[in-house]
């Protein structure tokens, strides 16, 4: 019966007259008629059948079933309130039907009245019990599916209901201690009685039936309307675990994100909300300094955010709060950070790497012009034999009185100037033949001091230092004589109106872990730009104007230092200075 809809009445009367007269009585009311039937069988078929909203059943019928058993029958295939109609009023018949559980009683004859009113009591009564049934339905899934165990027992300890949450904590079935004491279930440790639910601890450690000691937690709510305690049981040992679990995890996250070698950073909108220490150490901020605003820090960056989870990678370089750069590959991820959605970047300070590649591709164009320059060299200096060889024969045949004496003269010195420039780069690409042997830095040095002080001029103060006593190394000395007088010309030509020239030698480490020896030139010249040091070393290229040098003096450093097992690396810029850093090997001392 839905609202609105007047309710369906099954008649079962077995006297034709009554049920006519019921039937015209519930239709003048306003009800309508299901259908009627004569015996208890029918009665039972037809509620199943129909499903009237109400049944009027006749105690006493003709057949075999008589309506008690056919309203137990009927309550046990459907939900259907039954009023009985009934002329008898013995003890035993209203005891008998009473058990059948009716929605209410009418006697013969009826009143229509009356009819009307224990119809709609009944209708209201199903309605309430399906509603509650259907709560309760509702209220036992909710805790059935609930992960708190849930226990409730009455105010005299019988237990009423544990949800599957309380079975798995307790170790125990609700079909196996229902309306036992609490201590079928579980008892304290500490072997006190267990009190009244009411008084119950708000933590104990308890130990179940089957054993298990549980650091239990106890939330009391009393029962509505009802004397008795739901009891919310948390095992407060597991969650303990499972917060320092949890705790630990953090930890090690926390502990991951600080101790990563890639600078991480944590934006929100413009802020950088979080950094690890990476992220500081890439930006060389000041322990109590604010990070930068990340527009200004990430300038140039773009990042097309697509949804909500996304990631790009990106390259871009990172101007630093001190003013400098750095060049940075970016990994940037859509995270949840705080609460809020935000951008996490993963930098990799590539700039190292760019260096090391370009030094390498340094290398490699070096050795590649050097095997060039070698091979015209051998092939010119070829040549220039045979020019020198020839002018020799030709001054022998000429006599000295001769005019033509002169230009033979003349086309030697060219050829031995030519020869000195094939000399060079020899030199340059590791050709020449050096004479190696033990020598001591420190007096190579010093022995050149005084032809170092005419090379330079009065205008440029000389400063030669030794931190220490350097170990011997393994070289040509005339060719290390010849690698400090091309770095002092080449300062005292970029020091036009003076200034200062320094030499150090010290004892150091090479790359390769082993001892070596470091030599330092350095001057206050104009220095050069970073397009200018990339070229320094390529033979015939110079700043100078023409005329005024080959561009071989520090090609042909570059050939004798590689040549004799060192490194060799130029800083500088415009108007600071240059300094040059040589690192030769130690020799062995065996050698």
């Amino acid at each position: 019966m839905t609202q609105g809809t007047p309710a369906q009445i099954l008649i079962v009367e077995d006297e034709a007259i009554v049920a006519a007269t019921l039937e015209r009585m519930l239709l003048a009311a306003g009800y309508r008629i299901a259908g009627r039937a004569a015996g208890g069988r029918e009665a039972i078929e037809k509620a199943v059948s129909l499903v009237p909203d109400v049944i009027l059943m006749d105690i006493m019928l003709a057949d075999e079933i008589d309506g008690i058993s056919a309203s137990r029958e009927i309550t046990r295939k459907a939900s259907i309130p039954v009023i009985f109609i009934t002329s008898l009023d013995d003890a035993e018949t209203i005891e008998a039907s009473r058990r059948a559980g009716p929605f209410g009683y009418i006697r013969k004859p009826c009143d229509e009245r009356e009819l009307v009113i224990v119809i709609e009591n009944a209708l209201y009564r199903h309605q309430a019990e399906r509603e509650r049934t259907t709560h309760n339905r509702r209220l036992s899934l909710i805790l059935d599916s609930i992960d708190e165990a849930i226990l409730c027992c009455l105010a005299d300890g019988n237990i009423d209901y544990i949800n599957p949450a309380g079975e798995a904590l307790l170790d125990c079935r609700l079909a196996a201690v229902f309306g036992q004491q609490l201590e079928a279930v579980f008892s304290l440790v500490n072997s006190v009685p267990l009190p009244l639910p009411a008084a119950f601890p708000d933590t104990a450690v308890i130990r179940t039936a089957a054993g298990k000691v549980i650091q239990a937690s106890f939330h009391k709510t009393p029962l509505p309307g009802e004397d008795g305690i739901i009891f919310a049981i948390r095992d407060e040992g597991e969650r303990l675990r499972h917060e320092e679990a949890l705790s630990e995890s953090e930890r090690q996250f926390r502990q991951l994100v600080e101790l990563s070698p890639e600078a991480i950073f944590v934006i929100d909108d413009d802020d950088i909300v979080f950094m690890n220490a990476a992220g500081k150490r890439l930006l060389d901020l000041p322990p109590e300094s604010m990070p930068p605003q990340a527009s200004r820090l990430f300038q140039g960056l773009t990042i097309q955010a697509e949804g909500s989870d996304w990631s790009q990678a990106a390259e871009t370089t990172l101007v630093l709060p001190s003013g400098g750069s750095v060049d940075a590959e970016i990994l940037a991820t859509s995270i949840t950070f705080r609460g809020r959605p935000c951008t996490q970047l993963l930098c990799q300070n590539t700039t190292a790497r760019k260096q090391r590649l370009e030094a390498e591709r340094q290398t490699h164009k070096m050795e590649a012009v050097g095997r060039l320059a070698g091979g015209i060299a051998h092939d010119f200096n070829n040549i220039l034999t045979a020019i020198l060889g020839y002018c020799e024969l030709a001054q022998i045949q000429i006599p000295p009185e001769s005019a033509g004496r002169d230009e033979i003269e003349q086309i030697r010195q060219a050829a031995d100037r030519a020869s000195g420039l094939t000399r060079q780069l020899l030199a340059f690409s590791r050709r020449q033949v050096l004479q190696h042997k033990l020598l001591d830095p420190v007096q190579i040095v010093n022995e050149m001091e005084k032809l170092l002080r005419r090379v330079i001029g009065e205008n440029i103060e000389l400063s030669i230092r030794h931190d220490d006593a350097p170990p011997p190394i393994l070289a040509d000395a005339s060719q290390m004589q010849q690698v400090i007088i091309n770095l002092a010309v080449n300062a005292r030509d970029a020091m036009p109106d003076g200034g200062s020239l320094s030499i150090r030698t010290r004892s150091v480490m090479t790359d390769k872990g082993v001892g070596g020896v470091e030599l330092v030139v350095s001057d206050t010249g104009c220095g050069m730009t970073e397009e200018v040091r990339r070229h320094l070393f390529e033979p015939f290229y110079t700043t100078k104007a023409p005329g005024q040098g080959t561009g071989l003096g520090l090609s042909t450093v570059y050939g004798i230092v590689t040549q004799s097992g060192g490194t060799i690396s130029v800083t500088s810029s415009p108007g600071a200075g240059t300094t040059v850093t040589i690192v030769f090997p130690a020799a062995d001392p065996e050698t």
